[in-house]
């Protein structure tokens, strides 16, 4: 009996830690997912005319000021990855681009 227990705690800590890994795994991918905009707010990612006219790159970005990238974690930056432009930064919403270029 004793030599079952002493098994089944070994098996429990690499359950653990198996748990934490996984966890660790989806916590990085989830937080590669660009969030989107909420319901009313303005958001011109990605879209190159707007009624026949073609919009300006920082709108494009919801990036009004044409922030460079920078390793800053800006609140509603898009992640790099999710990031389409070579040299600016993308927001989520053109709030947050907003925000972004006052605190800069």
């Amino acid at each position: 009996m004793q030599l079952q227990n002493k098994i089944w705690i070994k098996n429990k800590n690499w359950v653990l830690i198996i748990f934490f890994v996984v966890l660790l795994i989806v916590g990085l991918v989830w937080s590669q997912i660009p969030p989107k905009a909420q319901k009313g707010e303005k958001s011109y990612l990605n879209q190159d005319t707007l009624n026949g006219k073609k919009i300006p790159r920082g709108w494009r970005n919801n990036n009004p000021g044409n922030l460079i990238k920078t390793m800053i974690q800006w609140k509603g930056k898009l992640p790099y990855l999710s990031n389409t432009d070579s040299k600016f930064e993308q927001f989520v919403d053109f709030k947050h681009g907003i925000r972004a270029l006052i605190k800069d």
